[in-house]
Order: C-alpha cells, then structure tokens, then sequence
C-alpha cells in the first residue's frame, strides 16, 4: 500500500506498524524513523535501444511507455516530478498495483518501469531487465518504519524494530 493508505491504518490501529519507501514520511499523528536509504532504479528488457547510450537523462525518454505504480505511490510521485524538472511528461502511463506485474511487463518489452533497486536485484543478475545509465534528478528514497506516536511499543513489536535497525542500517566504513 502507499503512503496515504498506510497512515490511515495505522492512525486507525489497524496496523501496529508499517514499512513503506518514501522520499520522507511526514505526520504529527506518527513517530517516522527512517532506516536506510532506498535507491531507485530506470530498467527495462534488456534489448531496449536506450540502454545503448552512456547516459540517459529526462529528454530522452519522451515518446516512451511507463510501467508504473498507481498514482500517489511515492517512487512513481519521485519519477514525475523529475520529468517535470526537464518539462517531459509521461505520455503512455500502463498503471500497476503489483510491482512484480511491472517487473514481468518491463522483462516483456512493454516499456520503462522506475522501481526501487532491490525488488529487481535477481532480474538484474539473470539479465532479465537491465537498468538505465539514469542522468536525470536523484531518485533516490528511504526506507521508513512508522507507527502511531501513541502506540504501547510491546516486547514483540521492540524486538521486531530492534532486528528492522540491525538489519537495515545503512554499512558504516571502518578505517
């Protein structure tokens, strides 16, 4: 679910706590931590006559077919304001609830989906999809825990957040 949907169950109680990428989860009604940083990727089948080129900015994707996630996900919302940036709208939009829908339509030839890096790690390693030299506005997001500021934190649920931090905290270097 996106953004809005999930600080709507989550102000409601129907959940206990979510995990979403967003570019930065704001509301007064939520405690946000953001965990790691989330990069997004431009990829496609890997015959794709744009990924010939050493870099791809907003201009050369107009006249292209999107693959993206319904209106108001985050990462589609990220992608949009980036061809606005250049003055490039998105002419042919195919409109997806399910990421892995996208993925098999970009695998497929369909067109151009933005998605976030690790959901497309394994179609990457079996030349499935192939990612765009992407020269265009950062699209990078975050990784973010939420849940409502008054929630009673249970010992099951700090432990869970506990393994969340270890598990996706972004690699430190030691010198």
């Amino acid at each position: 679910m996106g953004s809005a949907e999930l600080i709507a169950h989550l102000e409601r109680g129907d959940l206990d706590l979510g995990l979403v990428i967003d570019d930065g989860l704001k509301d007064i009604r939520l405690h946000v931590e953001q965990l790691c940083p989330e990069p997004m990727v431009l990829v496609s089948h890997v015959n794709h006559p744009l990924l010939s080129r050493v870099r791809i900015g907003p201009k050369d994707l107009v006249g292209q077919t999107f693959l993206l996630t319904d209106p108001g996900c985050a990462y589609r919302t990220k992608l949009e304001h980036a061809l606005a940036k250049a003055n490039v709208e998105a002419e042919t939009i195919m409109e997806f609830s399910s990421v892995e829908t996208i993925k098999q339509c970009a695998a497929l030839g369909m067109g151009i989906a933005c998605l976030p890096g690790l959901v497309v790690e394994e179609e990457i390693a079996t030349r499935k999809l192939a990612i765009f030299p992407w020269d265009g506005s950062n699209l990078s997001m975050k990784t973010i825990v939420a849940w409502h500021k008054d929630k009673w934190i249970s010992p099951a649920m700090a432990a869970f957040l506990s393994l969340l931090r270890q598990q996706l905290a972004p690699a430190t270097t030691v010198d």
